[in-house]
């Protein structure tokens, strides 16, 4: 449940951040990355990135700190973000990522692991 709870609340901060955004910065487009920029409409808050640190998620809004979009009780691996977008189009991007429940009891139905892919396109 905690895996679920966290996965849905990264893909719901993520497709929302990347509807309101005015492109995508990086990774270019036709390309793939390990970390995503978005150009945003407001210069406070430009660049957004999301990115991933030590098994944590991480989302930074222009020149403020780093905020952890996961807990210490799950970890973030193959982060993945892939620029969708096509000349002409308003862009789209897909972030996949993988979340393991960190298990410090060592019971075997806590072995959890789950693959999250989230698309969305700007406005």
């Amino acid at each position: 449940a905690d895996i679920d709870g966290q996965g849905i609340f990264v893909a719901d901060i993520v497709s929302q951040t990347l509807r309101n955004s005015a492109g995508v910065s990086m990774p270019i487009p036709g390309s793939s990355g390990s970390s995503l920029s978005l150009a945003m409409p407001s210069a406070a808050l430009s660049p957004t990135t999301l990115s991933l640190s030590g098994g944590t998620l991480f989302l930074t809004e222009g020149s403020n700190a780093p905020v952890a979009m996961t807990s210490a009780r799950v970890s973030v691996s193959a982060f993945t973000v892939d620029n969708l977008s096509r000349s002409g189009t308003p862009g789209i991007a897909r972030i996949r990522f993988t979340m393991t429940f960190l298990n410090p009891s060592g019971r075997n139905e806590f072995d959890v692991s789950k693959t999250f892919s989230i698309s969305a396109s700007l406005k």
